[in-house]
């Protein structure tokens, strides 16, 4: 029974992945905006350009220094850097099922019962992404990735579980989380709450116990690659680091402080009750299974801890609440797999109940030595099965898709196609007014619409990636109490950081090459913009075009619809005079 949990468990992520594989080569440009803005980052580090120096964005380095893999296979292979992105995610969760799978197999007698909980762990990552597939490849994603091994090895090493584990398994997963944590600040909180709950798991602490069971290899491989990445990036690159620290982390803290001052904004928010009322449900059915089993008290808590980062954000987007349903998810079947193990002693009072699972035993056993006895038949299901998966979702991707949808990449130097419905909205009028590689700048409160439309067009992004700064330096210049103003002198390197921008800004458009299309939003980010001179120096070097507005409908009718904070405002387009 135990191996063939094993067995299909592998069977069903695989065919997972060849699903997958299968849709995104169909959807060759589909991405969500957040991670297509990093890949243009990315495009720009691997140009030599430097973050918070030469381009702005509120990313850490750690994220968008990942993000250049990606984007330096796309220029081995001529392959959009979208579609291998994609692929590197479904190249991710294999790797990371593949660590747990060994992780539960090497994990000596106590871990077997895992066995049993890894058809529940593959369901929950299916669940989750299949349920949220249109933020595929979300920071929230990747980092419940990378740090679900480490809490699998955390739960071995707390139980004692862990004294036949080879070391390389403890340090790989250690070396994961630690990337994990460093693609967001706020994620540094999530080692510091599992390190508590599993010290409290441990009973009576002992120094016994803390040598043998809480100081296990991961964490200290977690910690030591902590210490050893940020020590690279400042060595290498103390300017960004510094600059990181300094206006970058202030600015986001100011955006943080905005919502928290103003908490109806959060009513204009996209209506996600949906997933808090699942994590409701769930997280109570697992509460019982948590009191009993570490694995799903840490899963509960950090879907406690992604349900506090959700409410924190304050703009409440569908991809803020991944973190905090995937692992409900997981721990709601990890709960129900420990209840149904629980249940075969009851059942097995009554007749009926015995002869089935008697009868069912048996047909999994004949199975498993089946295909233990045809080695060639499993290594067919274990290929085989994936590629007609993939098979079969290209095949009725590409059924229900008229032919002039598709479009060829050629025109952006790329093998492959797109397709229109995938486009962000405007991008109609890009391609009319702009080439490949042309600067664009687009400006709103917002990543879309300007991403993923600019990464997907192969345009190029401006010195201000968006128009992130300016709505939190909007709100520093309104503070008027005597604490308002002592934080503005504590942060008077804002001062100095948006005089560079501004510079930086002017500088763009009176370059050789400036922007050949400018899109700037309506309202508050247009006041900002007016504020400091740049929009005068538009309207003299720039024709005017007709405005633009999400609300047309025939961009509501070609492309896909995105989530916004409030009111989705217009946007005043300018081409370049030749």
């Amino acid at each position: 029974m135990k191996k063939l949990c094993l067995f299909f468990s592998c069977l069903l992520l695989l065919c997972w992945s060849g699903s997958l594989c299968g849709y995104f080569s169909t959807h060759q440009i589909l991405i969500a905006a957040e991670p297509a803005m990093h890949i243009s980052c990315a495009n720009l580090i691997v140009e030599g350009a430097m973050p918070y120096i030469d381009f702005v964005d509120n990313a850490t380095p750690v994220l968008l220094y990942l993000f250049t893999l990606p984007v330096l296979l796309s220029k081995l292979c001529f392959l959009h850097p979208i579609l291998i992105f994609n692929l590197l995610i479904v190249l991710l969760t294999i790797v990371v099922f593949a660590l747990i799978t060994a992780a539960v197999k090497q994990s000596g007698s106590k871990g077997l019962s895992l066995l049993f909980y890894l058809p529940a762990l593959t369901l929950s990552v299916i669940t989750s992404q299949l349920y949220l597939i249109d933020e595929y490849g979300q920071e929230s994603m990747v980092f419940m990735l990378l740090f679900l091994p480490y809490l699998l090895e955390r739960y071995l090493s707390s139980t004692g579980a862990h004294k036949t584990s080879p070391a390389w398994r403890k340090i790989f997963a250690g070396v994961l989380a630690a990337l994990a944590l460093l693609l967001n600040p706020i994620y540094l909180l999530a080692v510091l709450v599992v390190e508590i709950v599993c010290l409290t798991a441990l009973g009576e602490v002992t120094l016994f116990k803390i040598r043998h069971r809480y100081l296990g290899l991961e964490l200290l491989a977690c910690l030591g690659s902590m210490l050893a990445i940020v020590a690279i990036l400042y060595l290498s690159a103390p300017l960004m680091v510094s600059t990181y620290l300094g206006p970058i982390t202030n600015l986001n803290l100011l955006s943080y402080d905005y919502f928290y001052d103003n908490l109806g904004f959060v009513g204009k928010s996209p209506d996600r009750r949906d997933l808090v009322y699942a994590f409701v449900v769930f997280f109570i059915m697992a509460l019982p299974a948590a009191g009993r089993c570490l694995l799903v008290r840490l899963m509960c808590t950090m879907a406690a801890l992604g349900f506090t980062w959700l409410v924190c954000s304050g703009t409440l987007y569908t991809h803020q609440a991944f973190i905090m349903t995937a692992f409900v998810i997981s721990a709601f079947y990890l709960a129900l797999a420990r209840y149904l193990r629980s249940m075969r002693s009851v059942l097995f009072e009554g007749q009926l109940f015995a002869q089935l699972f008697a009868k069912g035993e048996n047909l999994s056993r004949q199975i498993y030595l089946w295909q233990e006895s045809k080695p060639l038949v499993r290594t067919s299901l274990l290929a085989g099965l994936p590629v007609l998966c993939f098979v079969t979702i290209n095949y009725f991707c590409l059924k229900n898709i008229a032919a002039d949808q598709f479009f060829s990449l050629a025109n952006i130097n790329y093998y492959g196609f797109g397709l229109k419905p995938d486009l962000s909205f405007f991008s109609d009028t890009v391609e009319k007014n702009t080439e490949p590689k042309d600067l664009v700048w687009i400006f709103s409160s917002q990543v879309r619409p300007g991403f993923p439309l600019i990464t997907q067009l192969r345009r190029r992004p401006g010195y201000l990636v968006w128009a992130f700064p300016l709505h939190p330096l909007k709100i520093l210049h309104e503070r008027s109490t005597p604490e308002q103003a002592l934080r503005l002198t504590q942060l008077a390197q804002l001062t100095q950081f948006e005089a560079g921008m501004i510079d930086h800004l002017r500088s763009e458009l009176n370059s050789v090459r400036p922007p050949r299309l400018i899109l700037i939003e309506d309202g508050e980010i247009w006041d900002s913009l007016k504020a400091a001179g740049i929009c005068t120096i538009i309207e003299g070097q720039y024709d005017n075009l007709e405005p633009l507005t999400p609300l047309n409908g025939d961009e509501i009718a070609l492309h896909r619809p995105y989530e916004y904070v409030g009111h989705r405002l217009g946007f005043s387009a300018y081409k370049l005079k030749k």
